[in-house]
């Protein structure tokens, strides 16, 4: 969705409503009480994007399930998969981690996982 709402400029507040738009079942019943719970208390909605996500990453997304990725991505090894697959696992176990480190780390990282032959 970020993507998306990179693509087409939208404001917080608009964000916020298409995604209230997009989310479905649980999630759906799940955000009208939280829209619920805040107009009863006297608050507004939540209109930034970035709140909502936390509140939705905080719900849905199991506390271990970061730790979990991390791990993943640390013992992550080419093996039998070729150098390109290699680096298209590794990549999108950096996009999903989240992490932010100076490149000689990421690349350490990287080359940690080759097969001693591409190392």
């Amino acid at each position: 969705m970020d993507r998306f709402f990179e693509w087409h400029n939208l404001s917080d507040d608009r964000k916020v409503r298409f995604a209230k738009m997009m989310l479905i079942d649980e999630a759906k019943i799940y955000w009208r009480d939280v829209d619920d719970c805040l107009e009863m208390r006297g608050k507004p909605p939540i209109t930034d994007w970035i709140k909502m996500k936390q509140k939705l990453q905080k719900k849905y997304l199991p506390h271990s399930y970061r730790n979990k990725l991390l791990e993943q991505w640390n013992n992550l090894r080419q093996g039998n998969k070729s150098i390109n697959e290699y680096i298209t696992q590794f990549n999108d176990y950096m996009i999903r981690c989240a992490i932010r480190e100076n490149e000689a780390m990421t690349l350490r990282r990287f080359c940690k996982g080759l097969n001693d032959d591409l190392r």
